[in-house]
């Protein structure tokens, strides 16, 4: 029974330290300028929604079937803040989470004596080891994907930083896909490394990259994806087989597996994708007109998320089918 309400409290302890950890970000980051995105834990998810028509940036709340984040996660953005400053935040608070770990195994081992009654003595130990767990592996994974060693993270990093200088991405050639540290790397770091290197080579267009990611993609064991994770992968997927390798079994596999999330996004990259599904997979004309539609308008909501290779990027894709649909 003690070992029941220890591991019990364990997971409550986990909970409530990884809370204050995302307090001290926000607030942290707050500071420096910094927008936030979105607070997710468990099932549920708040963020913040730029297209809605009525109130652009209102704070929303939805629940997922599928677990969202196992410790409580905060995204916050800046467009404008430097990376290499960032990453050195980040290196600090991580040893100080490293440090706060450290203390409380030291709590659990040592400087509390443990001589009171049984069932409150699990209930500390549980709290303490929760925190230990968690502040253990924020820091270990926080200073890791800042290393500036090889590792695929620093691959991800990379790709972002091109995506956000439009006139390099352009025009050098396609980063060769990093099949060593992806081999090496656990399917949560596969997951974003695939994204960014898929949507670098969309805007490049160079479909032999493309076709390579896709293989990728194919492959992963997405058993122990949250739900971000499934979305990834199947609006990916989904967008691939609607257009680039036209697959109308694979692109509704792909669309149905994540398809509350799919139809929920609203910035242009989503309603494009719909819209291509709509027009080429279920050849529905009023349908992709809809969708499209609703792609042109999210082109001119200001979303932080999207730099402007990429809004460059689904506007011609956009322009693109509406053509495509004007000539019918």
């Amino acid at each position: 029974m003690d070992i029941l309400i220890f591991f019990l409290f364990m997971l409550l302890g986990s909970m409530l330290f990884g809370l204050l950890a995302a307090a001290f970000e926000y607030l942290f980051w707050k500071s420096k300028g910094y927008t936030f995105l979105a607070f997710v834990f468990y099932f549920a998810k708040w963020y913040r929604d730029y297209y809605d028509e009525a109130n652009p940036g209102k704070l929303k709340v939805t629940a997922s079937s599928r677990i969202q984040q196992v410790h409580p996660q905060i995204a916050m953005f800046s467009h404008s803040y430097p990376p290499e400053k960032e990453r050195r935040h980040i290196k600090v608070y991580s040893v100080i989470y490293l440090v706060l770990g450290i203390f409380c195994l030291a709590l659990n081992y040592g400087l509390i004596p443990w001589n009171r009654d049984a069932f409150y003595t699990s209930i500390l130990q549980g709290l303490i080891g929760g925190g230990f767990c968690l502040f253990v592996s924020m820091g270990y994974y926080g200073l890791k994907n800042t290393a500036r060693a090889s590792n695929l993270a620093g691959r991800t990093r990379d790709l972002g930083d091109l995506l956000k200088n439009e006139e390099k991405l352009l025009s050098s050639p396609m980063p060769a896909f990093d099949f060593l540290e992806y081999g090496k790397a656990p399917v949560m770091q596969r997951v974003p490394y695939l994204c960014a290197y898929y949507l670098c080579a969309e805007i490049k267009n160079d479909l032999p990259a493309l076709a390579q990611a896709a293989n990728a993609f194919s492959k992963l064991n997405t058993a122990t994806l949250t739900d971000a994770g499934h979305f990834s992968v199947d609006t990916t997927m989904f967008g691939y087989y609607s257009f680039r390798e036209k697959n109308p079994s694979m692109a509704t596999r792909h669309y149905e597996h994540s398809m509350k999330n799919i139809d929920a996004d609203m910035d242009c990259n989503g309603r494009r994708k719909l819209a291509y599904y709509a027009f080429y997979i279920l050849e529905d004309k009023d349908l992709a007109r809809t969708y499209l539609e609703q792609g042109l308008r999210a082109l001119k909501v200001v979303d932080p998320r999207i730099t402007p290779a990429h809004l460059h990027f689904e506007e011609r894709m956009l322009n693109y089918l509406k053509s495509q649909l004007e000539s019918d």
